[in-house]
């Protein structure tokens, strides 16, 4: 892919500082933007964590989201209208919200967004067991939970349900018994990995692509703990099964080649955990190269 742009958004204002902050110098020494042949558009620095749940907004880090949303947003917003394809690699699932702002500032039209992500992040900031709010992000983009932290420049919701899917999660139950909403009773187009497995990727991949046809373009959010855990055990939240790179790649290939997709990100993977040989930092690296390829 020509063009190609990459962000470093280090944020962990919506997870915790655990390691995920190094995702972007670790794909970086892998070789990513030479490989790529893209340019680094540089770092959007976080603000300070705090660690004190907000009386007002049930979070952690409600002001820091807020602010790094909108820092985020101007330096994807720039690429876009400067004719460049955004890879912003994060940090925690929480730079959707700037990346999706970005989006909406860059271009006119109805945009969309596939979330693709082995949790729902569907939590109401109450019920969520952490206060983190990568628990809430696709809830926060589709505008439920505090209009702080939904609304950015009149622009309220970041996308529309009808524009939205949910692709790859494998939560349900965990989420069921802290009594978050079901992200199936709304238009959120929602596959889960037991659909996956049983109806085949490549019937779910033209299901996509036909929900966002009618769009002017749409983001891919990339939470790596979709895959299997086994393929990605340095992910903070691990869970069992997920899937396969070549599932994955199969879609997200088919995304791509729309050329309706206008960025994406890469979030959750936390260097710290890692092998010693750094395997699972150069097998991402080569997934990511070959799905921009």
């Amino acid at each position: 892919m020509k063009n190609l742009s990459v962000i470093s958004a280090p944020s962990t204002l919506g997870l915790k500082p655990s390691g995920v902050e190094e995702l972007p110098r670790a794909l970086k020494e892998q070789g990513l933007l030479e490989r790529l042949g893209a340019i680094d558009a540089g770092t959007v620095v976080p603000g300070k964590y705090y660690y004190d749940r907000s009386i007002v907004y049930k979070t952690l880090n409600a002001s820091g989201i807020i602010d790094y949303t909108l820092n985020l947003s101007y330096r994807v917003a720039k690429m876009i209208k400067e004719e460049r394809f955004p890879l912003v690699l994060g940090g925690d699932c929480s730079i959707t919200l700037g990346n999706m702002l970005g989006l909406r500032k860059a271009k006119f039209g109805k945009m969309g967004l596939i979330y693709i992500d082995g949790h729902a992040d569907f939590y109401e900031p109450e019920k969520s067991p952490t206060g983190e709010i990568a628990d809430m992000s696709l809830g926060f983009l589709t505008g439920r939970g505090p209009d702080a932290l939904t609304s950015y420049e009149f622009y309220k919701p970041l996308v529309y349900d009808a524009n939205t899917i949910l692709f790859g999660y494998r939560d349900e139950e965990e989420s069921k018994k802290d009594g978050s909403r079901d992200v199936r009773e709304t238009q959120i187009l929602s596959i889960d990995c037991d659909q996956i497995k049983s109806k085949g990727v490549n019937n779910l991949s033209d299901i996509c692509l036909e929900r966002l046809s009618n769009l002017s373009g749409f983001w891919i959010h990339l939470d790596v703990d979709v895959l299997d855990d086994k393929l990605m055990p340095a992910v903070d939240y691990r869970m069992p099964k997920g899937l396969s790179y070549t599932e994955l790649g199969f879609v997200m290939k088919k995304l791509i080649n729309s050329r309706k997709c206008l960025g994406m990100d890469v979030t959750i993977f936390n260097p710290k955990l890692d092998y010693k040989d750094k395997r699972i930092a150069k097998e991402l690296t080569s997934f990511i190269v070959d799905v921009l390829s």
